[in-house]
């Protein structure tokens, strides 16, 4: 009996499975396939550009939407024109990915439609630091010259005249390292030493040679490490050291000069600047934002910061300190209403978050808008 009804139910389900199937296929809409379309552009700028190991993502600095990216190849330099239009990138490629037959190229893309432009080859030496160095590939103050770090691990810096669209020599930089163009003259750059000095590098018209000028001890490296990067006052750099000093140079010159040094962390035990990019100046309010951690160690100069501070540049003092999200870059863009981004988090947490900034209350930022993003040791700039 039992058989005979597991049979019955069977024959039962068979039947009615063809039907049920005929049923749910009338019912069912037809199938429209989604059409994939681009966009011409992003829109005119500013945009908010979050720069990785391989990629620049573009983003609505004001609602965090996200436009587009712009590929880079490995491990890639670069740097905005002075209208922001374009963006330049010294980049590597390989013919079997990391391996092969190894290609230097000096790539420009538009950055409202975030296409190519135009590339030509440069030497085979560009320095693969990533895209966090803002001194690695700078441009010349009148838009004509790119100045590219090369590491072989011989360092040495490479000038290409956007112009004539070629290389027109390679200045040896033996144990320094970062270009600092001059304001001044648009053939002359600085760089950082290993020894606690700067030497600056005046380059003939044609761009073939160079003659160097070392500056006094500015620094002692042992003691008091500088970041590599530092923010421009016009001529005037301003580092921040491992330590929480900082160190104001004047680049103006034939020979670079400190001006005025000082601490921010004076009877602040244990608090210590760190990151990637770890200041942003916001030059019509002349104020410096720093990235700072406590219980900070010899060693603690990578680590996030847990907050930001507002340094008065003219008072040379910290005016007030606001706690932030864990970032490791930071980037200050001006005018009416003024906004500093950062970047920073692991994994799910990483992205960009917005601050506002406060001028009424000392330079405090306040959060008013997150957005989830993965990229790989970032830079932030707004152009």
């Amino acid at each position: 009996m039992m058989r005979w009804r597991q049979s019955l139910a069977a024959g039962t389900m068979g039947m009615m499975l063809p039907l049920s199937t005929a049923v749910f296929a009338q019912q069912a809409p037809e199938f429209v396939p989604e059409q994939v379309t681009t966009k011409a552009d992003v829109g005119p700028g500013p945009h908010l550009f979050v720069a990785g190991d391989q990629r620049i993502h573009v983003i609505d600095p004001l609602k965090l939407k996200y436009l587009g990216q712009i590929s880079t190849g490995g491990r890639a330099q670069y740097a905005f024109s002075a209208k922001g239009d374009e963006v330049y990138i010294a980049t590597t490629f390989y013919s079997r990915g990391w391996t092969g037959e190894r290609e230097d190229v000096l790539q420009i893309f538009d950055t409202t439609t975030l296409a190519a432009k135009t590339e030509y080859p440069v030497i085979e030496k560009v320095s693969m630091g990533g895209a966090g160095g803002k001194s690695l590939s700078p441009l010349s103050l009148d838009g004509r010259w790119m100045f590219i770090q090369n590491a072989t691990p011989a360092i040495s810096v490479q000038l290409v005249d956007l112009t004539a669209k070629k290389v027109t020599g390679e200045i040896p930089t033996p144990g320094c390292w970062g270009i600092f163009p001059s304001t001044a003259a648009p053939l002359r750059f600085t760089s950082l030493c290993g020894d606690g000095k700067l030497v600056t590098y005046t380059i003939n018209a044609a761009g073939t040679d160079a003659t160097a000028a070392l500056s006094e001890q500015v620094f002692d490296a042992d003691a008091d490490p500088l970041f590599v990067d530092p923010e421009r006052a016009g001529d005037n750099l301003i580092f921040t050291s491992f330590n929480g000093n900082i160190y104001e140079v004047n680049v103006a010159g034939p020979a670079a000069k400190l001006t005025r040094k000082f601490s921010i962390v004076t009877g602040l035990e244990g608090w210590k600047p760190g990151g990637a990019q770890l200041t942003t100046y916001l030059a019509d309010s002349n104020i410096l934002y720093v990235l700072m951690h406590d219980k900070g160690y010899d060693g603690s100069h990578t680590d996030a910061g847990k907050e930001v501070w507002a340094v008065d540049m003219k008072k040379r003092a910290v005016i007030s300190r606001s706690t932030i999200r864990p970032a490791k870059a930071i980037f200050v863009a001006g005018g009416d209403k003024p906004a500093l981004f950062g970047y920073g988090g692991e994994k799910e947490d990483a992205g960009v978050t917005r601050y506002a900034i406060d001028k009424t209350a000392a330079f405090t930022v306040r959060e008013d808008a997150f957005k989830k993003l993965a990229a790989a040791r970032p830079r932030l700039e707004v152009r």
